[in-house]
Parts: structure tokens; sequence; C-alpha cells
């Protein structure tokens, strides 16, 4: 199949293919916990409930995009130049930051929590503390990505994807309560990555690395950070914007629309940790030369996925989630959502490895406004309907941007002579 596949779009999916074997592993192991815990909390957990634990969870994830979230990208880079020297050095600097956030943060949430559905300031104290913590030291994942050391990275995501599914289910069988699932999820998290960042520094080898390196590094670190902010802020605003205007019980109704596509999506989030390292290595201009194939391969693979799951969709949600049939409509269509969405993982992979941190953040500030302002105008008048519109029109307009950026600029003249040589 590989080798079919390899002929017909001309492309190398073998060393792809046998370091993604690594990282699929988590990916299936999560995809199977999700789907179980989607089952649990359908049946066990109020509609209220799982609508206030999807907005903690996606209140945690605009939280956590305030720290350096793309100090991890920086430490990936260096690492797979041999700059091990950055490990220690960028936790550091990420603690020092994710303390101001954290206090900030919190003097925020005290302020708001007696403002309508403002929830109580008790239930982000977890969240918040571990998020300080946890974007930090989960700059252990960047370190085996950088040394393409992808089983162990793999161990540690199942590791913690089993944990915490097992302990959410355990709270949500004794006291169905969205806010404490949230709080037993951080506690886990947190803990397990302590300790494989505890590995990490027992068998680090500090190179020589000048601190203009390092220094560098760290720049371009917070650099992508701004970027990821604002893609996390348009990840999330549909959530967050959806329990504000529609309630808990809508936004319910819409996660669970989401669950599955999501999982698709999932699937092709191994491409930036595969990726990265070797588009980092490669010149521009190579990586060029085979962007549009994989981009066709994706498209033709995500299409034909979404396709199955359109028809399928009805069964499913009938078998497993019988209390949320309401959402198989909205499922579908976002299934097909999914498509521009897995497309942009390799064009902003590529951007992320060629240090093109300017044009990620236009278009992240682009798609964040086109999904804030459509949400709130559309969402309020056409309820989860103006909401799937507004996601499918900013994703696609993201992706046609990125897509018209990447194949007209100009390619550096020292990347065509690399080639050449």
């Amino acid at each position: 199949m590989i080798t079919f596949i390899e002929k017909i779009f001309g492309i190398h999916l073998r060393t792809y293919t046998k370091e993604g074997a690594f990282l699929l592993a988590p990916y299936f192991i999560g995809a199977i916990c999700s789907f179980g815990m989607s089952i649990v909390f359908a049946y066990l957990i109020p509609k209220s409930e799982y609508g206030i634990y999807k907005l903690l969870m996606s209140s945690s994830a605009v939280i956590g995009g305030l720290t350096l979230t793309g100090m991890n990208t920086a430490v990936t880079q260096a690492i797979s130049h041999g700059h091990t020297a950055i490990y220690t050095k960028s936790i550091t600097y990420q603690m020092r930051w994710n303390s101001v956030v954290a206090i900030l943060t919190l003097i925020v949430l005290f302020t708001l929590q007696n403002t309508r559905n403002g929830l109580p300031f008790v239930v982000f104290l977890p969240i918040v503390i571990g998020t300080t913590l946890l974007t930090a030291y989960n700059t252990y994942a960047a370190y085996y990505s950088g040394r393409k050391d992808f089983k162990t990275l793999a161990q540690s995501q199942i590791i913690i994807t089993l944990a915490q599914t097992l302990l959410s289910v355990l709270i949500a069988i004794t006291s169905k309560n969205g806010a404490m699932i949230v709080a037993g999820i951080f506690t886990i998290q947190t803990i397990v990555t302590y300790i494989y960042h505890k590995k990490v520094v027992q068998k680090l080898s500090i190179d020589s690395t000048s601190e203009d390196t390092l220094d560098s590094v760290l720049l371009f670190g917070k650099k992508v950070s701004f970027i990821n902010f604002f893609k996390i802020l348009s990840d999330q605003a549909d959530k967050i914007i959806t329990f504000i205007i529609l309630g808990p019980v809508a936004l319910a109704l819409y996660s669970f629309a989401y669950a599955i596509p999501d999982q698709i999506r999932g699937f092709f989030k191994i491409i930036p940790a595969l990726s990265l390292p070797y588009f980092a290595e490669k010149n521009e201009l190579r990586i060029r030369q085979v962007l549009r194939r994989y981009l066709l391969l994706f498209f033709c693979v995500v299409f034909v996925i979404a396709s199955i799951y359109f028809f399928i969709a009805p069964f499913i949600f009938k078998t497993f989630f019988a209390p949320y049939s309401d959402a198989i409509l909205y499922s579908r269509v976002i299934a097909f959502i999914m498509i521009p969405t897995v497309l942009l993982f390799p064009l902003t992979t590529y951007l992320h490895a060629r240090k093109k941190a300017r044009v990620l953040a236009y278009t992240n500030i682009m798609q964040a406004a086109l999904d804030i302002t459509g949400i709130i105008l559309l969402g309020k008048n056409f309820g989860l309907t103006g909401v799937l519109i507004t996601r499918a029109f900013s994703t696609t307009i993201t992706l046609s941007v990125l897509i018209l950026y990447v194949f007209s600029h100009t390619i550096s003249s020292s990347d065509e002579q690399k080639i050449h040589n």
C-alpha cells in the first residue's frame, strides 16, 4: 500500500511511517480512551455539567495560550541541531513567565467570578496552577522530539492518557461533577509530566552553545508563542462563546458533535511532530517540491474518511451516544470542516520550520478575528448552525491565504544554491 501511494503521489512515506508508528500508538490508545470517556459522560453526567467541563477545558487552553507555548517548537529545532543547553534555560525562563501569567490570571478570574454566568473562582485554581507547571515541564516532549526519540515520547503520552482517563471515569461515576473531572486531569498530567522532565534532566548532557544562540532560540520561542495564542484563541472561541450565548447544554451538544471528527483531526496531529525536525534540517526549495503532493494526499485521505463518517454517524450516535442524537447533523457537517483544518497542519509546520513568524501571526490573528466576530453575530441569530458556518468560513479562508503565500513567495537565493549543490 505504501509503495502504491509513493508511486502515485511521487513522495517518500517510509521514513515517516516507520517513526510515525511510535506516535500512532498513543493516538489510537487516546482515541479509544476518548471514545470510552464520551460514552461514560453521555450517560452519567448531566448535560449542564458536561457543558461546564468543556468550558473549563477550553478556558484552560486559552490560559495556557498566555504561557510560552511556542517554546517547544524552538527547543525542538535547537535540540535537533545539538544545542542541548537550551533545555534547562528554557524551563527556567518559562517558569518565571508562567508565574506572572498565573498571578494576573487569578486576579482577573477572582474579579469576574460574580458576573453573569461566571463560575466560582476556586474551580479555576487547579487549572491555573497546573498550566503554570505543565507548559514548562512539558519541554521534555520537545527534547525527545528534537532527538527523534519518538518511542519514549509515545510512551509518556500513553501513560498520561491512560492515567487521566481512569481518574476521569472514577470521578464521573462518583461525583458527576465537571469541575472535579478537570481538576483531576490537571493533577495527574502535572505529576506524570514532572516525572518525565526529571528523567531528561538526569541524563542531559549540556553542550557549549553560546549565550547568543540560546537567547535567539528563546526569542524565537516567544514569537511562536505569540502566534500560537491567536491560534488557540481561534480554536477555543467557538466553545467559550457558545457557552456564554447559548448556555452549557448547547455547548454539550456542540462538543459531542465535534467528538469523533476531532479524533480524525487528531490522527493528523502527528504530522508536526514528525515533520518539524526534518523541515528544520532540509532546505526550503526541497521541502516545497513535495509539499503540494502531501497536501493532495491528505486531501484525498481526509475526504474519504469524512465521506464514510457522514453515512455511519447516525448509527454511531444512536448506538453509543443516544442522549445526544440531536448532534448527528452537526457532526456530519463538522467532519467536512475537518478537511481544511487538516490541510493546515503541514503548511503551518513548514512555516514554523522556516521561521516565518510574521506570516503565521497575521493569519492566526485573522482567523481568530473571523471566528470571534462571526460566532457572536451568527451564533446569536442562528444558534449552532451559525457557529459551524463561521468555523467553515474562517478555516477555508486561512487555508487559502497560506497556500497562496507558501507557493508564491520567493525562495531565498541561499536555498536555491543548496538544492543545486
